[in-house]
């Protein structure tokens, strides 16, 4: 499930309820899933900010996330860093 978190055809981030649908289309094969980044950043000028829409869309839908992430030259991120 490889598109899970990819932007809609449009170009738009993926919103919670875009999420939850993916959740309901899952349920039946898995109760998890894992992303391979919080932030999805296929579109330069648009990086969608992924944990923000997924995590809320997976505890409605009961599903658990392995939330990979890293850090990287991001400016946005730099408040989050402990270093």
């Amino acid at each position: 499930m490889n598109q899970l978190l990819k932007h809609d055809v449009d170009q738009a981030c993926k919103t919670q309820a875009d999420y939850e649908a993916d959740f309901d289309a899952l349920k039946p094969y898995t109760s998890i899933v894992r992303t391979y980044s919080a932030v999805d950043g296929a579109v330069p000028e648009n990086p969608c900010q992924v944990a923000q829409q997924i995590l809320p869309a997976a505890a409605t839908k009961g599903i658990k996330v392995i939330l990979g992430m890293w850090y990287d030259d991001y400016p946005a991120l730099d408040a989050f860093c402990l270093f």
